[in-house]
């Protein structure tokens, strides 16, 4: 049986526009636990699932994706970290690896990374509308001296059944 996550709040946790992110909590993803349908509202087409659940006794949220004939699949892992907030680190059948970090902002959940190279941006996913059949989620990218973010993707969420896994 697992036990509950507790995180200390240490006091330095990551800003995003200007706020501090929530004191991460286990809670905080229960939304995105279940099997979900996904389509997409902007950007490149997608019609794909998702399914979400905890797992390693429940220390380790495990996202696993599939979209398209092909398919493109993915997998995230996502940890409540004391000192940093939410962290997550994707990886797909393409050879990507991202690492993420942030948490609950206001209504929404907020992660967000840097790319390196010539052209740095920041990478942000943004969960949002959140209700108990569904959420929006958004993928956007900024470069370091552009004030907003461009939409990329913007994926609807759609609950398959009631279970939460």
């Amino acid at each position: 049986m697992s036990q509950p996550l507790v995180v200390a709040d240490t006091g330095t946790l990551p800003v995003f526009d200007g706020v501090e992110i929530a004191v991460p909590q286990r809670s905080q993803f229960d939304f995105w636990l279940g099997r979900w349908h996904v389509h997409q509202l902007a950007g490149s087409e997608v019609d794909g699932c998702n399914e979400v659940s905890w797992t390693l006794d429940g220390a380790v949220l495990w996202e696993q994706f599939s979209a398209g004939s092909d398919p493109f699949t993915g997998w995230s892992f996502s940890v409540p970290v004391a000192v940093r907030g939410w962290v997550q680190t994707w990886v797909d059948n393409t050879g990507a690896y991202l690492d993420f970090v942030g948490g609950w902002l206001g209504d929404r959940m907020v992660l967000e990374r840097s790319t390196a190279g010539p052209n740095p941006l920041r990478q942000r996913m943004t969960w949002h509308d959140i209700t108990d059949g569904g959420f929006v989620w958004d993928w956007a990218a900024r470069g370091p001296q552009q004030g907003d973010w461009d939409l990329t993707w913007q994926l609807r969420y759609e609950r398959i059944g009631d279970d939460r896994l």
